[in-house]
């Protein structure tokens, strides 16, 4: 309710005045709206009044009434709103008077005393306060993972990536004092989580949001009453773009409110330690598992194709990631035995790779390579040469073998250079069997290194390197 009166001397049927009332002026976005319009629900009312006389008092008073609406989701409901009432004279500018006419009446032209023409007044809501009317509020906040705890007092705890699809936070929160308004929970995590959302829980689902990428925001009630029982709840983030050089997450939980906050608590700081497991098993294959070799021999000097060396060969080397975790890059180390060991610096030829070995996988990969590995001879692939398939199950014949088979599965030593010695074994029908192991590790064989690197590989997935090479027939029929 607005009133004003004004001393003085009515002129006919009364003053007018302008009449101007403003809510809330000094914010940008004021918390309430006047009525009796609901409609456009503004925030100031101007209109033209008459004083008219109270014969009571003698005086010009006017009287206006108007319902104050508070907006919804106004969450200052501590501060007081500002009013500002303002009155100006509604009259028409006197018009100057010509040479020789009277001058206008001065009861005409009233003057309205500028200081008392606006006033600011304040409304207070009614709040759960003491008799101070300030608010003195303490918040307690605990807070927990959803994870394996670690540590002797367990107080961290263990995210093991690809085992956890989520990582939960459980948080509960209760007022100790008078009413906390505006009270607010913050949860800040690391940038490679994104939050989810909350578990659903039973009572109250309260609001939580995003409040930037590392930032999360949950209103906790206005207010939140020290009476009230205590809020929990429970936040989702994800973990599957955690960057594989992350090794700990860290969570910082505080709640505060725009009462005052007495006995103030220290953030809670959460750290999770970052595991990445992957089981890996590694398989060989070669194809085919049994290969003839025989026939005249040929030196290097005179080969211009491949298929002149001898027995295609086949090796593939299968991954199989089965997690929990992924790998980022994988690497196989291969060791190659390329030669026959010997007292020379260069032994004679055994797998003589012909290209470049290839990866298949989902997220593709490579081997690298030295130079001089892989074909060194520079050898072509014989024009309109159509090779069978290989074939795991069915033994490849040599290259070129003689109608006799003469030197067919045989070796001789050729000079006193050669210092691998068949091994003797007898098998279980008492046959005796005599093998030459050609060995990397045991030196009975000169090999070269290369390795390869497999992209990405998710759980349960696999990749194959599959490496192709020939049989060096010479060496081994000599």
């Amino acid at each position: 309710e607005s009133r004003v009166s004004v001393e003085g001397r009515p002129v006919g049927d009364g003053l007018g005045l302008l009449y101007k009332l403003e809510a809330d002026k000094k914010r940008k976005l004021p918390r309430v709206y006047l009525g009796p319009d609901t409609e456009t629900r503004l925030p100031t009312v101007e209109m033209g009044v008459v004083l008219t006389l109270d014969p009571r008092t003698g005086q010009l008073r006017n009287c206006q009434e108007h319902t104050v609406y508070i907006k919804e989701n106004t969450r200052d409901i501590q501060s007081p709103i500002a009013f500002k009432r303002s009155y100006s004279l509604e009259q028409e500018e006197p018009v100057p008077p010509s040479e020789g006419d009277p001058l206008p009446s001065v009861d005409n032209l009233p003057i309205l005393n500028q200081q008392e023409a606006d006033k600011v007044f304040y409304v207070t809501f009614l709040k759960d306060c003491g008799d101070n009317d300030i608010c003195e509020s303490e918040l307690s906040v605990v807070a927990s993972l959803l994870l394996p705890t670690t540590g002797e007092n367990k107080s961290s705890w263990e995210l093991m990536l690809g085992q956890h699809t989520e990582v939960r936070l459980n948080i509960t929160a209760h007022n100790l004092q008078e009413s906390a308004y505006e009270a607010q929970l913050f949860v800040s995590h690391p940038v490679s989580l994104s939050y989810i959302g909350q578990s659903k829980a039973q009572g109250k689902q309260l609001t939580c949001n995003p409040f930037n990428t590392t930032l999360v925001a949950c209103s906790l009630g206005n207010p939140l009453t020290r009476d009230q029982e205590a809020v929990e709840l429970q936040l989702r983030f994800d973990p599957r773009e955690l960057d594989d050089s992350q090794s700990l997450l860290e969570f910082t939980v505080w709640a505060n409110s725009t009462s005052v906050v007495v006995n103030p608590q220290e953030p809670l700081v959460l750290r999770a330690t970052v595991v990445k497991r992957a089981e890996l098993s590694l398989k060989g294959l070669a194809k085919p598992e049994q290969v003839l070799y025989g026939g005249p021999v040929k030196g290097e000097s005179a080969m211009l194709y491949k298929d002149e060396i001898g027995s295609r060969v086949l090796h593939t080397y299968q991954v199989y990631n089965q997690g929990p975790w992924r790998v980022s890059n994988l690497e196989i180390h291969i060791e190659w035995p390329f030669q026959v060991a010997n007292t020379k610096p260069l032994g004679k030829w055994l797998l003589y790779m012909e290209e470049k070995p290839y990866i298949e996988a989902l997220s593709g990969g490579e081997c690298f390579m030295a130079p001089n590995q892989v074909n060194p001879l520079e050898l072509k692939d014989r024009p309109g040469l159509l090779e069978a398939p290989l074939d795991d199950s069915t033994p490849v014949p040599p290259y070129n073998v003689s109608e006799e088979g003469e030197g067919l599965r045989t070796r001789r030593r050729r000079d006193a250079e050669m210092v691998v010695t068949a091994e003797t074994y007898k098998d279980k029908d008492g046959r005796i069997h005599r093998v030459v192991n050609m060995n990397c590790l045991l030196g009975t064989a000169k090999c070269f290194k290369f390795r390869c690197v497999v992209y990405n590989l998710q759980k349960n997935q696999e990749a194959t390197i599959s490496i192709r090479a020939r049989l060096w027939n010479s060496t081994l029929v000599a």
